[in-house]
């Protein structure tokens, strides 16, 4: 056993009325990769946020090397040996890699001046230490999600560190990515320095991790050594049931019409001959590894980008969806990748699930308040939203949360089709499974799905279709039945060319 580096005991916090954390207690060892899980709203980010001096604790300590360690800056938590990366990204997209790195790291330069070499320079060492290859003068908005993550990772890092926190590093990844990250992180375990892990996704600790502390309702369910952490004993402890088929069952009628039938698509440099398909009632995926067309292709039709040539037919009529606006007058809905765009958090519950639903709310240009409440309140019941209040702002719900908020505002308003970018990305195993269902019901009410999918087995276990990738081009169309794992994976790394659906 390790020597304890940092001890919380018996952690509370509330806010308002709402508890967070209720006597939460638990610590980190000198060396060890120390997970903590749960669902969203378990009360994860906030301690991490206790942790790193955001939010005081309610009652209880938290302890550093036995010493209690009272409200912090960021900067004092380094010269003690701690880094956390947050959940939300700090990176400043218009400002270059140097200069995001550079971000808290003034102590480089002088009363009025910042020493750019000595910052390029420790920038090159670090990045070269863990295998990291990044630009440092690339404008930082052109970097993918997880090189954005490993600049910031790179940020809080130094020599002598003995503790890194990390916050759902991992929301937005793809496998590669992910595994890049894995890869960097064993590294950094290998020099003796802890880990505290927040993360949805139990694959991706295997084999790495030590210990996993379960969260569930603000209170602590379970620690769990390396041998105990199976996949079924953290979901019960996650949710305190088993969960069973997280997928819903497949639709027992056929498809109907066609909804969406794409035809030669192309945008130079980014895929070319897509043609596909999706009907009434149908869900359907599109995977490949990163860059190599699924998503663009995704994107084009609801044209963020649009498509440089082409044909597109939505609901029996050849159009040109060459931004938001034309996508949202034929009838599709659209939500990105990226959590923190699809929501606008400073605005309230209410506000966000009606923001595309305004006009069937109206009579004569004024919003008939009485029918927009009596709508809220259906939908965070279907929803399963968990809120004190439909006026509660954005920003006080989970990820998990916030997600099925953005996916209701699509579902109340008169969408035919629905556009998904790793729709259960950063959301925890029970409220991916609520998703799905809303996904699987809102395709069986005559309406379709389209999904972009870094998660395969999401994408197998979802859709009734499934087209790969590779390298820009369709590879294959595997409809459910017969449908292979290893097949697809074929296709998406170009060593098989996949079946056809006509």
């Amino acid at each position: 056993m390790g020597t304890v580096l940092l001890e919380a005991r018996d952690l509370s916090k509330s806010f308002g009325g709402a508890t967070a954390l209720r006597g939460v207690s638990l610590e980190v060892q000198s060396g060890e990769f120390h997970a903590i899980l749960g669902e969203n709203g378990a009360g994860k980010s906030t301690l991490v946020k206790i942790i790193a001096g955001i939010h005081p604790p309610s009652h209880g300590q938290i302890l550093w090397r036995g010493q209690e360690l009272g409200p912090a800056s960021a900067g004092h938590l380094s010269s003690l040996g701690i880094g956390t990366v947050h959940q939300d990204s700090s990176i400043l997209p218009e400002l270059t890699v140097l200069e995001n790195f550079a971000l808290g790291h003034e102590a480089v330069a002088g009363p009025d001046w910042m020493d750019w070499a000595a910052v390029r320079s420790s920038l090159e060492e670090r990045a070269a230490q863990l295998g990291v290859g990044l630009d440092p003068s690339a404008p930082a908005r052109t970097l993918s999600v997880g090189d954005r993550k490993l600049v910031e990772l790179l940020r809080v890092i130094h020599e002598g560190q003995q503790l890194l926190v990390l916050d759902e590093p991992t929301a937005s990844f793809t496998p590669e990515e992910t595994l890049n990250l894995m890869r960097i992180l064993e590294e950094i375990k290998r020099t003796g320095c802890a880990i505290l892990f927040i993360t949805h996704r139990l694959h991706e600790i295997e084999g790495i991790v030590d210990r996993v502390t379960v969260l569930k309702d603000g209170e602590k369910a379970g620690t769990l050594s390396r041998s105990e952490a199976t996949h079924s004993s953290i979901i019960a402890l996650m949710l305190g049931r088993d969960i069973g088929e997280i997928y819903p069952p497949a639709p027992s009628a056929p498809p109907g019409d066609a909804l969406l039938s794409v035809v030669n698509l192309e945008r130079r440099g980014a895929f070319r001959g897509v043609n596909l398909t999706v009907h009434a009632g149908e869900i359907v995926s599109l995977v490949g590894l990163a860059g190599h067309g699924s998503f663009e292709a995704a994107r084009a039709v609801y044209g963020v980008p649009s498509a440089d040539s082409g044909d597109m037919v939505i609901g029996g009529r050849r159009l040109r969806i060459d931004g938001p606006i034309a996508a949202l007058r034929a009838g599709v809905g659209f939500l990105s990748e990226d959590r923190g765009v699809n929501v606008l958090r400073q605005l309230s519950v209410r506000d966000n699930l009606g923001l595309a639903s305004l006009s069937h709310w109206s009579r004569l240009g004024w919003v008939d308040g009485r029918h927009e409440d009596a709508e809220v309140r259906r939908l965070i019941g279907s929803l399963s939203v968990r809120c004190r209040s439909a006026r509660d702002p954005m920003d006080s719900l989970s990820g998990g949360n916030q997600q099925k908020v953005a996916l209701g505002r699509w579902l109340a308003a008169d969408t035919r089709l629905l556009v998904l970018l790793d729709p259960t990305a950063g959301v925890d195993v029970g409220a991916r499974a609520d998703i799905y269902g809303l996904l699987r019901a809102f395709a069986d009410s005559g309406r379709g799905v389209l999904i972009a999918s870094s998660d395969l087995g999401e994408a197998l276990g979802l859709s009734d279709t499934v087209y790969a990738f590779y390298r820009g081009q369709q590879t294959g169309a595997f409809p459910r039945a017969g449908r292979r794992e290893a097949d697809v994976l074929a296709a998406m790394t170009g060593q098989a060319i996949g079946s056809v659906v006509h």
